[in-house]
């Protein structure tokens, strides 16, 4: 086991130090940082001092293992680790002459980084994951520990067919010994093995499937309304939202979208300002409605629902930018309404011909 540690004399390596206490580890080594001085990307001899760098970490993993037997089996990442040493550690075991030699066919790295920088452990164990374990069984899992006042990331990568398991494990008991919450925010596979020459032992035609059931809920739809939603937000910065504006908005796109099938143009607009920081906008007609909400500060969301096969909606959309031109759309999402487990629009059941996989 490796741990990956900043500079020698310039801050202790807590990870190293709990590991020589309670790990069950008895080969420990500490592969410190090269010097941060000489590694200034705005140096003209940057390049020439990582290379240095990587020729002395190189030299050091191998004097650590000139047996066949010493193999690395974990690497782990204290929090002052430094990025070049990240960089470098890809670097050199990426190559498949350093692979064979210096870690198992299992070698686990894991990195535990706060919310407040070190983004770049995360990336090393994803890379390590892509250029060294690549294909399956290999895993890549994401933990965060929500603290008080920060959030903790453990990130680790192994090709432990148990990986998922063992994870789940872990955070478990992080969160019995700690009483800090825990999730599962990522996991990753590796590149799926190619097996040759796979031969199907059946081939099954659409024909094979029952879609009685299917083909019974295709033809019970029913659309009465066309509902869509939109989302729109600020995109001038400095520029204030309010009520009134908003009010004012609706009550003139209302207008604009009056026809005779949807007699908008003069119904009453309410108004709910006792919700929240924002306002709650109401405006019902016969065959249709509009509700529009607004936080308060940047966001406001549309929802108009009319009658099937009259879609109000580009109208509003297009309108309310329109009329407030500090706002854009960022989201834009319809469906039908109506019985019989609809979820096609009208124009695509009442096709005469059958659906193509009946």
């Amino acid at each position: 086991l490796i741990v990956i540690c900043g500079q020698m004399d310039s801050a202790p390596c807590r990870s190293a130090e709990v590991l020589k206490k309670n790990s069950s580890y008895k080969d420990i080594q500490i592969l410190w940082s090269c010097d941060d001085s000489d590694l200034n990307e705005y140096n003209e001899s940057y390049l020439d001092d990582m290379f240095t760098c990587e020729l002395d970490v190189l030299k050091t993993l191998n004097k650590l293992f000139t047996l066949e037997s010493e193999k690395i089996q974990a690497i782990i990442f204290d929090s002052t680790a430094s990025y070049e040493m990240g960089q470098i550690l890809i670097k050199i075991f990426s190559l498949i002459k350093n692979k064979f030699k210096m870690l198992t066919e299992n070698t686990t790295v894991i990195s535990v980084s706060s919310d407040e920088g070190k983004i770049w452990q995360r990336n090393f164990v994803n890379k390590f994951l892509q250029n060294v374990l690549k294909k399956e069984p290999a895993f890549k899992g994401e933990v965060s520990f929500k603290g008080l006042n920060s959030n903790i990331y453990l990130n680790v990568a192994s090709k432990d067919k148990n990986f998922i398991k063992s994870l789940k494990v872990v955070a478990s008991k992080v969160e019995k010994e700690t009483e800090i919450t825990s999730e599962i925010i990522n996991l990753y596979g590796g590149q799926v093995l190619d097996r040759g020459a796979f031969e199907f032992s059946r081939w099954f035609k659409h024909t094979d499937y029952d879609h009685e059931s299917s083909l019974k809920q295709w033809n019970s739809q029913a659309q009465l309304e066309h509902q869509t939603i939109f989302q729109l937000e600020k995109s001038a910065s400095g520029f204030k939202l309010s009520a009134i504006e908003i009010t004012n908005a609706l009550k003139n796109i209302l207008k604009l979208a009056d026809s005779t099938d949807s007699p908008c143009g003069k119904v009453a607009v309410k108004e709910f300002i006792s919700i929240g920081d924002g306002i709650v906008l109401t405006a019902l007609w016969s065959g249709g409605r509009v509700i529009v909400i607004w936080d308060g500060r940047n966001h406001v969301d549309v929802n108009v629902c009319t009658k099937a096969g009259n879609d109000l909606a580009d109208i509003f959309k297009e309108h309310f930018v329109k009329q407030i031109p500090s706002l854009k759309v960022v989201l834009h999402d319809w469906q039908p309404r109506g019985y019989g487990q609809v979820v096609n629009f009208s124009k695509d059941y009442l096709d005469p011909s059958f659906p193509i996989w009946s």
